[in-house]
């Protein structure tokens, strides 16, 4: 898994002082298991996404995209019990 590096936070917010990171915002009824997830964890996701838009610089110093997500596997080891369910969201399969 290759970890993300976050940037440095632009210009205009400059009271922003620590690393920003791409971010995810889902609820309860498209990722059920986030009710019992604890703030300041850490969760493994497999996410499949289609990419909707994409920008190149002209001097090529960039390129960024948006990504909708439209699957995700739960692949958090629950204290490493087999038995424990992993959830997935997928409406591309019936």
């Amino acid at each position: 898994m290759k970890n993300i590096k976050g940037k440095n936070p632009r210009d205009w917010d400059k009271e922003q002082t620590s690393l920003v990171y791409p971010s995810l915002y889902v609820d309860e009824k498209e990722m059920p298991e986030i009710e019992d997830w604890k703030v300041g964890q850490e969760y493994e996701l497999k996410i499949r996404v289609k990419v909707t838009t994409k920008d190149e610089y002209a001097d090529g110093t960039a390129t960024n995209s948006r990504l909708e997500v439209i699957a995700y596997e739960d692949l958090t080891d629950y204290n490493n019990d087999p038995s424990t369910p992993k959830y997935g969201f997928n409406p591309t399969k019936s």
